[in-house]
């Protein structure tokens, strides 16, 4: 198996049997190196696709614009001769082969002018304008902090809480079991509790 491979198909460490209970400190960092290998594992297929995603988009976007550019070329060449045809019929289109080709008119576009404030101008000029309004969860929260008071409208949850694992290399030291490769502050995602 090559490294892709090994980190795509590698088998999952081994979970403890059902019924295991940590009742030691041998046995908590036997747990605990197992949770920060899945992270590791976690944070290098992360890094592998990211870095992989980058590869096959510069490829897509590469290889795309060649062809981007080839269509250009084969259009400018076609476009006269299609509308020397098309301008001795009344139809704004021709069929060759299963192929239609020929002129649509496109609808109107709007483009607002530099150095004029659209949302003023337009209501001045009498033209509707829509102002999209919401409540940033933040702006809540600072509400409550401020008044004390909760909205009736939200629910407001604050004591819940989430297991976490920090693993910090200084603190790892003390526990016996150390595994090399440990990155300083490389946190577990956290899970509901």
């Amino acid at each position: 198996m090559n490294d892709l491979e090994e980190i795509l198909f590698g088998d999952l460490e081994e979970l403890p049997k059902e019924g295991f209970k940590v009742t030691n400190i041998k046995e908590a960092d036997w747990v605990k190196v197992r949770i920060k290998s899945a992270v590791d594992r976690i944070n290098e297929r992360t890094a592998l696709a990211k870095e992989y995603k980058r590869k096959i988009d510069e490829w897509l976007k590469k290889e795309n614009e060649k062809d981007e550019r080839n269509i250009d070329f084969l259009t400018s060449l076609l476009e006269p001769w299609v509308r020397e045809k098309v301008a001795t019929q009344k139809n704004r289109s021709i069929n060759i082969l299963g192929c239609r080709m020929g002129f649509r008119k496109l609808p109107p576009k709007i483009e607002f002018k530099e150095g004029y404030d659209p949302v003023e101008e337009a209501k001045k000029a009498g033209i509707k304008v829509e102002i999209k309004e919401y409540v940033p969860a933040k702006n809540v929260k600072e509400y409550i902090k401020k008044t004390g008071k909760i909205p009736d409208f939200v629910n407001y949850i604050d004591d819940e809480e989430r297991f976490y694992i920090t693993f910090e290399e200084d603190k790892y030291d003390e526990i016996p079991g150390k595994s090399a490769g440990l990155e300083r502050r490389d946190s577990l995602p956290r899970s509901p509790a």
